[in-house]
């Protein structure tokens, strides 16, 4: 999409949006509706405890569990790439997270925390956040997702680079029975899911649901391999998850398996050649209890254990012959937590977490005939001590200051401070000072993975945690009680990121601290709900990213964003539409070129009660018809840019019983 187009876009929405806000046949009285919903919004991942938005040291966005439903989201990459400041890629492998600019092609979504209920996912390999078909949560059992942007190092240590994902899943009250889910839809995909929940006479309640995905894929072109990729986009899973839930205490567990096929013939494979897959198992468990100590004094206790699982069959030739990279490992850890609210003025906040990655294994060889290149076994742990204090200077100003402490095994320590300044002229207004550091240390990919091959990999001994600088400008108002606007205007300089270079010499690839990056941006939100069930949200993004040697724009980084969703009621609520609209403008590839900019819309029909305890839902995905593009990785060569899906469609049914 060229720049006068996606003015054009831009434009359109704001207009709508506007007509919407001063419309005061749609909006009769304002002061009637129950709630002042939107600054009365709780979130619970900014500072590790419940808060409204506007008193987070963050500018956090939500998404509940009815915007899923009513947009058809299918992945959880779906729901994060509706964010303000967020978008998503895919390389018809895996599904990669961009935030205020950044995000390198294949880096694995190491540089954001994602979590599930307040527990770490990053697996203990990759450090990856798997966000796409290959995440082991079913987005139907979401009950909202919190994003909090910017460094979040100073309560949840090491990831929390550009930011936190937190997904918090429904409850057995929630479903107080069973319901059965089905899908059908554009090339050849089919799913079903099956859901029971139950609440106990203590007030205790059980969620157990399973769910299976399959997709067909599409045949698709590749004019840099000069020719068609036929029958190579497969993705078929499987999940299972289970929560139990008490005044006091929850436990969960989550497991998933994922297979995909992979059409783009990446690692300088032979093209359009069959057995070309990934496969990703993870399976995890976690426990928190919760308990007042006292009136004023909380404590909160965290136990998890993970398990992931990698096998990608890469070929080769000729004569043809398969590759095949495996890796696994597991993570077991801890977290105890005291809030105290003693003090008058104050809410403290003090931890200490455990981590422990164990068992991590890297294998590389050749299936027939047999040949190892790479067995690599490794462990390693991580201690972190945090303090963070809120203090209340009067009724108008709060001041939020934290810092944590992590000891790293092979790798330097990381202190991570955030520092935060809110003032509240009034009640419904916030001016939000923010600066917080953090970091990432390298992966065990990054670290060691070495294969003694012509254009293998070594290590690299010296490799140290990159680094990030975040400060930012926030103000968030409430034009009235149901419409809100945030503005941000941010800065981040990243120092000692981790490149893969290549020693031409040795003919070894290897990964290094080469790189600095800075990104200056600026992000504008509009949202509002009115009488009779209308509800928009309209944003944009202005960002720079920038190689902090050169000047020159990165890789995979497009200087705006646009989002618009619509959702409204029709027929006395028997059926709701939803409408989003996301643009992007063109953004560089890391082969050569780039991948031009784009809009594209979808639209959702959801009949809530078509017949009784059914539901009934249809989604037109790229509604116009679009060709699109996102830019190729390196690892792509030849292929500068990967096809994303032109139109197609969705069909769901929900029954409860």
């Amino acid at each position: 999409m060229g720049r006068q187009a996606y003015r054009h876009a831009m434009a359109a929405a704001w207009l709508l949006a506007c007509g919407i806000g001063d419309g005061r046949a749609v909006v009769a009285d304002l002061t009637a509706l129950p709630i002042e919903q939107l600054m009365q919004v709780e979130v619970q991942s900014a500072s590790k405890f419940r808060q409204q938005a506007i008193d987070a040291p963050a500018a956090v966005s939500v998404v509940t569990a009815d915007e899923i439903r009513r947009f058809g989201y299918r992945t959880l990459g779906e729901v994060i790439a509706s964010l303000r400041g967020v978008y998503v890629s895919y390389d018809r492998y895996f599904s990669y997270v961009g935030v205020r600019g950044f995000a390198r092609s294949g880096d694995y979504n190491s540089r954001i925390l994602l979590l599930v209920d307040g527990i770490r996912q990053n697996d203990s390999v990759f450090n990856q956040a798997m966000v796409g078909s290959e995440s082991p949560l079913d987005v139907d059992l979401i009950e909202r997702v919190e994003f909090v942007p910017g460094a979040g190092s100073s309560v949840y240590g090491s990831n929390a680079f550009f930011g936190v994902i937190n997904v918090i899943t429904r409850n057995g009250s929630d479903y107080r029975g069973s319901e059965a889910a089905a899908a059908a839809g554009s090339y050849g995909t089919g799913k079903l899911r099956l859901t029971h929940g139950a609440v106990r006479d203590d007030g205790s309640d059980w969620l157990l649901s399973a769910s299976g995905y399959y997709q067909r894929g599409q045949d698709h072109r590749y004019p840099a391999h000069g020719g068609r990729a036929d029958d190579l986009d497969g993705d078929r899973s499987g999940s299972f998850f289970a929560k139990l839930r008490s005044a006091e205490l929850t436990l969960g567990l989550m497991a998933g398996r994922r297979t995909k096929e992979n059409p783009t013939a990446s690692f300088g494979q032979v093209f359009n050649a069959r057995g070309s897959e990934s496969v990703d198992e993870s399976a995890s468990f976690s426990a928190e209890y919760r308990k007042a100590l006292a009136p004023e004094l909380a404590l909160s206790a965290r136990g998890y254990a993970q398990e992931y699982r990698y096998r990608g069959d890469f070929i080769y030739g000729p004569p043809l012959y398969t590759n095949r990279d495996e890796a696994e490992g597991r993570m077991w850890g801890g977290e105890l937590q005291l809030t105290s609210t003693h003090f008058r003025g104050h809410r403290i906040v003090a931890g200490a977490e455990y981590r422990r990655d164990t068992g991590i294994r890297q294998k590389n060889f050749d299936v027939a005939p047999y040949a190892s290149y790479l067995d690599s076994r490794t462990d390693g742990h991580t201690q972190g001590l945090y303090l963070q204090d809120e203090i209340a200077l009067g009724e108008r100003v709060l001041f939020n200051a934290g810092v944590r402490y992590d000891h790293i095994d092979d790798a330097p320590s990381a202190s991570s401070p955030r520092l935060a300044l809110i003032y509240k002229p009034l009640p419904q207004t916030a001016v939000k000072l923010l600066y917080g550091e953090a970091y990432r240390p390298p992966n065990a990919f990054e670290r060691h993975y070495a294969t003694d091959t012509p254009s293998g990999y070594r290590t690299n001994p010296a490799l140290k945690p990159e680094t990030i600088r975040s400060r930012e400008l926030v103000l968030e108002h409430a034009l009235s009680p149901q419409q809100r606007v945030v503005a941000s205007v941010y800065r981040n300089d990243v120092e000692d990121l981790i490149v893969q270079q290549y020693d031409a010499v040795a003919d070894r690839f290897y990964f290094a601290n080469v790189a600095s990056v800075r990104a200056r941006g600026v992000e504008l939100e509009w949202s509002g709900r009115f009488a009779g069930g209308l509800a928009v949200r309209v944003g944009a993004s202005w960002q720079r990213a920038e190689d902090g040697a050169s000047g020159e724009r990165i890789t995979n980084s497009p200087a705006r964003l646009f989002k618009a969703n619509l959702t409204a009621p029709f027929l006395g609520e028997r059926l709701l539409a939803g409408v989003e609209v996301q643009a992007m403008s063109s953004r560089k590839s890391e082969v050569r070129g780039e991948a031009p900019g784009f809009a594209i819309a979808n639209l959702t029909l959801v009949a809530p009660r078509l017949a009784r305890d059914l539901e009934v839902s249809a989604t037109l995905y790229n509604l116009f018809d679009r060709r699109y593009y996102d830019p190729a990785g390196s690892e792509l060569d030849p292929i500068d840019r990967v096809e994303q899906n032109g139109r197609n469609f969705r069909l769901k049914l929900s029954y409860r019983f």
